[in-house]
């Protein structure tokens, strides 16, 4: 389909835009981390939890969380910014305040699993200041494996609103399964999903998470309704190809490979630091 003029130049605009932001917001990012450091928020938090007893855990905690709030709260005008982009083109319909709910339930997210990883890294600190980040990734690797694992029955349903396509769409899972066996793969029926977010969202979507046994394919309500069939099947077997390839674990691969070196090269930089 060829954009009009004006539709091409309100494409090229958008596209742009993102753009800017995504850069804005990496450079902002790291600003802000500077600032965390350059101002001692850290070391402040801690002498501040600290001065009332409490309990070793309950400190630890409350520093932790308050921690990764402080952060939040300084990069939410970054995601504020993002989500005005999305409305003022068009590509979100979503109102403020469903984001702002959607936003908040990310942030519990981040966290209470934050607050876990800087737990397990205080952990491995003390019990071994010169082999922590051995330790440690040794940990994170199968911990994250399990995430991967859990993430489409647990973290899944509280971001977004799937059911199984199967009862709306037979005949296109009939396809998708078809592909999928000429993919050599095998992915229960129940499993393949319409993902419903056109209450939300213009845009287009499809996408797989998991493996094994939690292994899920997702195609948007948004994607079925404006795209013929043949369309919505190329898209769906993009992510068949991503399974069938096993890109996502190569992918992992290189990144549990690169973590090792780069715990590597923190405790060496920053090992005089870890053991004061």
């Amino acid at each position: 389909m060829q954009l009009s003029p004006e539709a091409y130049a309100r494409a090229v605009a958008y596209s742009h835009g993102a753009y800017w932001i995504y850069f804005t917001t990496t450079a902002y990012t790291f600003l802000v981390l500077w600032g965390m450091i350059r101002w001692r928020v850290a070391p402040r938090l801690r002498d501040w939890v600290e001065r009332n007893p409490r309990p070793r855990w309950l400190q630890f905690l409350l520093y932790a969380s308050a921690l990764l709030l402080i952060f939040a709260v300084f990069l939410l005008p970054a995601d504020v910014w993002a989500q005005w982009h999305e409305r003022k083109y068009g590509q979100s319909i979503e109102s403020w305040a469903s984001w702002f709910g959607g936003w908040t339930t990310a942030e519990i997210t981040t966290l209470i699993s934050g607050t876990l990883a800087v737990a397990l890294l205080y952990f491995t600190m003390r019990r071994s200041p010169n082999h922590w980040w051995l330790w440690l990734w040794m940990i994170a690797v199968p911990l994250i494996v399990a995430v991967v694992f859990i993430q489409p029955v647990v973290l899944d349903p509280l971001f977004n609103n799937f059911e199984p396509l199967d009862r709306s769409h037979p005949e296109l899972v009939d396809s998708i399964e078809a592909i999928v066996a000429r993919a050599g793969l095998v992915l229960d029926r129940e499993h393949i999903y319409l993902l419903k977010i056109s209450d939300k969202s213009t845009g287009e979507d499809a996408f797989s998470d998991g493996f094994g046994p939690t292994k899920r394919i997702y195609a948007s309500d948004t994607l079925i309704s404006r795209e013929p069939v043949p369309a919505t099947l190329l898209w769906v077997a993009h992510e068949i190809g991503h399974h069938k390839m096993v890109l996502d674990w190569v992918e992992f691969a290189l990144a549990v490979l690169f973590s090792l070196g780069l715990l590597y090269a923190i405790n060496r930089r920053g090992g005089r630091v870890i053991k004061a």
